[in-house]
């Protein structure tokens, strides 16, 4: 409605799937999970010779509580396919009103899965230690420990410190792998001349315990599962500035529609960053 260009790339979790939900443009790459929806992402793994694979049919995965090396080469990685896409956008589009883009990264994620390139940049010994468990809080979290077993399908009950480290290490090279891509997506609005007049923000929706406090997943509200990063790239800003008060990922949305000239709506519950 203020007159914004807008497109999705990547993870949404929208259901149905494909709707639009607001976006005029969307280029589909779901949850690595969800391996049956045909999405543009399969398609573009259909057109390579590759299909979509959790991992359930490997040894390792089981092993490792979902940590393995993907069989699918980096080309053709999700992430690889998300951030790409986000560059082609970028690099054709040639509309005279100014885009508005989310970006999903489907990584890192469980399955643990980086590509072959990436998998042995990190050293799971090297890995920093996990917080150790309390007995108590792993009896108060066994609700989410039994759900994680039915969307995850793991076989194996053990769970060790070597599991955690190996998960640890592959969750690194997952966002290694990201982390890649998040320079091209700059490097392209650099390149077009666009990076200083342009609002960026990365964040996260959730963290993931990797064994903290003896657990998997995200299924409370320890730190390591609800405290996420945020950096955001400020057009006209100088140097740099940390903020470490309390904000919530909501605060994103009333930041975009500040950033937007578009006015507050009475019913948010959020408030644009940096806030005072």
């Amino acid at each position: 409605a203020a007159g914004y260009c807008t497109a999705a790339i990547g993870k949404m979790h929208f259901y149905p799937w494909e709707a639009n939900l607001g976006f005029q443009e969307r280029i589909i790459a779901e949850d690595k999970i969800w391996i049956h929806i045909n999405d543009d992402y399969a398609a573009h793994l259909r057109e390579h010779g590759y299909q979509k694979s959790v991992g359930y049919e490997k040894p390792e995965y089981h092993a490792n509580h979902g940590a393995f090396v993907s069989d699918i080469p980096w080309e053709h990685a999700v992430d690889r396919f998300v951030g790409q896409e986000t560059c082609r956008f970028l690099r054709e589009y040639d509309r005279e009103e100014p885009f508005a883009v989310m970006v999903g990264f489907p990584g890192p994620h469980n399955p643990y899965d980086p590509s072959p390139e990436y998998a042995d940049l990190f050293d799971p010994a090297a890995m920093p230690a996990p917080i150790p468990a309390a007995e108590r809080l792993r009896v108060a979290d066994g609700g989410g420990v039994t759900r994680q077993k039915s969307w995850y399908a793991i076989e194996n009950a053990e769970f060790n410190e070597q599991h955690m480290r190996q998960m640890r290490a592959y969750y690194a090279a997952l966002v290694a792998q990201i982390d890649h891509e998040v320079g091209c997506i700059l490097a392209t609005l650099r390149e077009r001349g666009l990076l200083e007049n342009t609002l960026v923000i990365f964040s996260s929706d959730h963290g993931d315990y990797l064994g903290d406090h003896g657990l998997k997943d995200k299924n409370s509200f320890f730190e390591t599962a609800t405290r996420v990063p945020m950096l955001a790239h400020v057009p006209g800003a100088e140097g740099h500035t940390e903020h470490a008060g309390l904000v919530e990922l909501a605060d994103i949305t009333a930041t975009i529609l500040r950033y937007a000239g578009c006015e507050l709506p009475a019913y948010l519950d959020a408030m644009p960053l940096p806030a005072t």
